[in-house]
């Protein structure tokens, strides 16, 4: 059994409390197809403060190189900016359009979240385009 220190990784402050983020990291379409990712926050005690995000493109995974969107995909977030009160959840959606031409393969994008004095995240989504 875990003794009670540690259960809690920063003294005085459970992360329990802290806001956390969540989005879905990979999608698989054909070209010609659009899809929806999923992205909330749940601000728990942190708040209020304006939440802003982006999507940008990267040459792969875990590259910080921030790239233009491929050529082929269209990307949009809705809403992408607004403002966050604590003890709620907010829902956001990444929609990901690959045009009829696009070749098949592995394209990557880097999802940016800020929310206002509070923190600065992001991660890696990998679009699939298949036959």
């Amino acid at each position: 059994t875990p003794m009670p220190s540690q259960l809690s990784p920063v003294p005085g402050r459970s992360h329990f409390t802290e806001a956390r983020i969540k989005f879905d990291h990979s999608t698989e379409l054909k070209a010609g197809e659009t899809k929806s990712l999923d992205v909330n926050i749940e601000t728990r005690e942190d708040g209020p403060g304006l939440v802003t995000y982006r999507v940008v493109g990267a040459a792969k995974e875990y590259s910080e190189e921030e790239l233009p969107i491929p050529q082929g995909l269209e990307v949009s977030i809705m809403p992408d900016r607004f403002a966050a009160n604590p003890q709620n959840i907010y829902e956001s959606k990444i929609t990901i359009k690959a045009s009829p031409g696009l070749a098949p393969g592995e394209y990557w994008l880097i999802f940016k979240a800020e929310f206002e004095n509070v923190f600065q995240v992001k991660g890696w989504i990998k679009v699939t385009v298949v036959r």
